[in-house]
């Protein structure tokens, strides 16, 4: 008799170790907490966006370790082993996005794993200060200064993230014909002149 209730337990306990779930709600709702606790619920509203799927890995009884995506509505299958929720940060300038990712990532029991990354997001975003970006028009005119080549077609600037130098960027573009150009990156806070380059540009098919 002993012996039939300690075989219950221990598969009782089995069970229930491969059977606990978590909802794509309770998930989400612990991320947003974490990523407005690190960032504020300002710039979480203003410029993050988040991924529809929740990516997971789990583990079936005698299985090797599987992976799954919880949609709104789902559950996790199995024993959970990790999930990991994207989140975008972008700003728009002129026009111009740019989106730079980050996650949260939690263990089996949604405890934090890693601390998501927020050192892409400029200093007076985060806290809330005049933060002066400038426009597309006054980087091209920075570098039309900076050029060494004439310009004999329509300039063209990009923003984006240098993740390199943790900057936002624009890169102007002096077109110079047969796949050749200059290009300028200035800081999109400083104006500063950040990179020259000048060369033919590869294009693979």
């Amino acid at each position: 008799m002993q012996r039939l209730l300690i075989i219950f337990v221990l598969f009782g306990v089995t069970k229930f170790s491969f059977s606990q779930s978590y909802s794509y709600d309770y998930i989400i709702q612990r991320a947003d907490s974490i990523m407005v606790a690190k960032v504020g619920l300002q710039v979480f509203k203003n410029n993050y966006t988040q991924d529809s799927e929740i990516r997971y890995s789990y583990k079936k009884r005698r299985k090797t370790m599987l992976f799954g995506k919880l949609k709104r509505g789902d559950t996790t299958r199995g024993k959970l082993i990790d999930a990991q929720i994207i989140y975008v940060f972008s700003l728009n300038v002129d026009n111009s996005f740019t989106p730079t990712l980050t996650y949260v990532k939690f263990d089996s029991s949604l405890n934090l794993q890693l601390t998501p990354k927020t050192d892409f997001i400029p200093k007076c975003i985060l806290e809330n200060t005049s933060c002066i970006i400038i426009f597309k028009q006054k980087a091209i005119d920075i570098a039309k200064v900076s050029f060494k080549e004439k310009i004999s077609k329509p300039i063209s600037a990009h923003f984006g993230y240098l993740a390199s130098a943790n900057k936002y960027i624009w890169t102007v573009i002096n077109d110079l014909g047969n796949d050749a150009s200059e290009d300028i990156r200035i800081d999109a806070l400083t104006g500063e002149v950040v990179d020259y380059y000048k060369g033919t540009h590869v294009i693979v098919n």
